[in-house]
């Protein structure tokens, strides 16, 4: 017995099974999503980052392409006789394009033109740039960066050959700006973005030197795929690096995200969870802990002195109101009252029909020591009674009869003691099923308050969940919406103004891809949604079972109350077996007085029976003997009434 459980430490670990772990499984489940959601957010942006610094890039081209086009077309045909006109058209170059340093024109013979002029260092048709735009007619070449000697400015050549194949223009461009575009572009709050050229050197880094080779193990997964996302392999799990390729260049556009920005994001939701779930925990649990005690532990301990009590013998004490904390309990009590009150009046009546027992006995055993006096009488006076000693001889045996009848009547009261113990035992048997049926009820109770919490807490937090989620979803739907139409607008606005709308066309595109990518990721916040609208749906599954346990509850009350039931049933056979033995009783009493007459005749006959004194003698001894039987048999008698009213004794009935 010492080994099991008390109730409060089974309370304690219901608490935590039923009301904390489901909870911390619920908030981890919770902060998993959101946080993967957020981080996904996070990761988007810097893709369209990249995305946009591509774009970018790829619009920076597109504008001298507009230029190294037209100037190849007005110089078809490689004549380069007239230096001036084609000087004068080359200079026109660099005043309508901010980015175009200088203008070459060559030809196969090593004529060129040169704006701003300079003298080449090597004949022009053995420069790289001349030898690649003739080796792709119509295409346009670009060369990997170079420090310019002109201004000292990170440069790249951009060159076409003419339509006739017998020149070809070369333009410096100066990429600058954009190193400063790649500067300015932030991944994150602690990120950056970075630019290699097709071979692996750096145009823009905040870390490496412009014009320096980069660490191959950055270089190798790059040029695996033309988009994607990496690990920084200098930093590890650190940094994560998210890249694409430039299809006009095949330049490396990257954006590296420090993964604390992510931490910085997801950890405050983490620490907010946290703090939510201890408070809720720890208010939950107290008012479940304080119900059950107040409500349940309580009350039962109340029963368990009582009863313990009764154990005792004790019947002065009965249950008070500070139990009727709910109707079982309230009905519990009236039931233990009103056994309390049945076992006293029991008591009292076994104590009265003892003390009468007692009394009878007494009277019983000074009517055999009469009787055997007066047998001596008889003895003395032999002579007197010799002629009736036939009469007395069957008086005698009358007498004998009646001792039998007595000792029949008292083997009858002892089975009714031996009855009345049985139901005694009875009786403790079902008090302790009662006792059993409690704690099940006490058990079933505290899993219905710990379930209906965490159904609520449940609840609660799923439903601002998805009110908060519902209303960021339907704003960045109409921010959409409204970002792709303004798009289609601006798209037919630049297709209106012709050649000179076709960069604005290009700017409606890339807002056409963002109002898109703006779409997809409201179709993820969706998905969100419907993961916590299927929790909601575990929650109520969680109720039913709730409804369950208060069924098995109430099943268990029912049994409580049917426990108690067949209490009163054994006290009441009990009573009846008391009933009988008063009856035996009084049987033993008619008896008693049916040999005090039969002695009476003796006495009578013995006056009368002088002549046969021998006769008279033997039946005189013969009745002697009886008479001893008699006075053992109410001395017996005498010492079971004792037996009996020291057992009764054992219970108090009044204070």
């Amino acid at each position: 017995m010492g080994s099991k459980l008390s109730l409060k430490a089974i309370e304690i670990l219901l608490i935590v099974f039923v009301v904390v772990v489901p909870d911390l499984i619920i908030f981890s489940i919770v902060y998993n999503d959101v946080g993967t959601s957020l981080s996904n957010q996070l990761y988007a942006d810097a893709k369209n980052n990249v995305q946009m610094l591509n774009d970018n890039i790829t619009q920076f081209i597109n504008e001298d392409t507009y230029a190294i086009n037209a100037v190849s077309k007005q110089l078809s045909g490689g004549d380069l006789s007239k230096k001036q006109s084609v000087q004068d058209l080359l200079s026109q170059v660099p005043k309508s394009h901010a980015s175009i340093n200088a203008v070459t024109v060559g030809n196969n013979q090593g004529q060129y033109v040169r704006s701003p002029q300079a003298v080449l260092a090597n004949k022009v048709n053995h420069e790289t740039w001349y030898k690649q735009a003739m080796a792709n007619p119509g295409k346009i070449i670009i060369t990997p960066p170079f420090i310019s000697t002109l201004d000292h400015k990170l440069t790249i050549v951009m060159a076409k050959s003419t339509p006739d194949g017998k020149a070809a223009v070369g333009m410096d461009v100066d990429i600058s700006s954009l190193q400063k575009i790649v500067k300015k572009v932030s991944v994150g709050k602690n990120g950056y973005a970075f630019l290699l050229d097709a071979k692996g050197i750096w145009i823009a880094d905040p870390i490496a030197k412009t014009g320096s080779k980069a660490n191959p193990d950055l270089i190798n997964p790059l040029s695996k795929n033309k988009a994607g996302m990496m690990q920084d392999p200098e930093k590890g799990k650190n940094n994560t690096i998210f890249y694409s390729t430039n299809s006009l260049t095949g330049w490396k556009i990257g954006g590296v995200m420090a993964n604390k920005d992510v931490s910085a994001v997801v950890n405050p939701l983490l620490y907010k969870i946290i703090l939510i779930a201890a408070a809720l925990l720890i208010v939950f649990s107290s008012l479940a802990l304080y119900y059950i005690l107040r409500r349940i532990i309580k009350p039962l301990e109340h029963f368990v002195v009582l009863f313990s009590k009764i154990s005792g013998g004790d019947l002065t004490h009965k249950i008070g109101d500070e139990i009727n904390v709910n109707r079982e309990f309230a009905k519990l009590g009236l039931f233990a009252n009103q056994m309390i009150d049945k076992l006293k009046v029991l008591m009292e009546k076994i104590t009265q029909k003892s003390e009468m027992l007692a009394a009878s006995s007494e009277e019983l055993s000074a009517s055999t020591e009469e009787n055997k006096a007066t047998s001596d009488e008889i003895a003395n006076s032999i002579q007197a009674i010799a002629s009736e000693a036939g009469e007395s001889s069957a008086k005698i045996e009358g007498t004998k009869k009646s001792s039998s009848a007595i000792s029949k009547e008292l083997v009858v009261i002892s089975d009714k003691a031996i009855t009345l113990d049985q139901a005694s035992v009875t009786t403790v048997q079902k008090v302790g099923n009662g006792q059993q049926s409690l704690e099940k009820a006490s058990n079933q109770m505290s899993h219905i308050k710990e379930t209906h919490s965490q159904v609520s807490a449940t609840l609660d937090e799923l439903m601002n969940q998805v009110d908060n989620i519902g209303k960021m979803n339907s704003l960045i739907d109409e921010i959409a919406a409204q970002t792709h139409l303004l798009s289609l607008n601006a798209a037919i606005e630049a297709a209106r103004a012709g050649e000179e709308g076709k960069g604005f066309a290009v700017v409606a595109d890339e807002i056409r891809k963002l109002a898109k990518e703006s779409a997809d990721s409201t179709k993820q916040i969706s998905e969100v949604v419907h993961s916590i609208q299927e929790k909601s749906s575990a929650v109520l599954k969680s109720m039913e079972s709730g409804t369950i346990e208060i069924e098995k509850g109430i099943n268990t009350v029912h049994q409580t109350g049917q426990s108690f039931v067949e209490i009163q049933d054994s006290m009441n056979t009990v009573s009846s077996e008391v009933t009988d033995v008063t009856h035996s009783i009084k049987t033993i009493t008619g008896e008693v007085e049916n040999v005090n007459v039969a002695l009476v005749s003796i006495a009578e006959l013995a006056s009368v029976a002088s002549e046969n004194s021998e006769n008279v003698s033997a039946a005189t001894e013969e009745q002697s003997a009886a008479m001893e039987e008699v006075a053992g048999s109410a001395t017996t008698l005498s010492t079971m009434a004792d037996e009996l009213q020291q057992l009764v004794a054992v219970f108090k009935v009044s204070d």
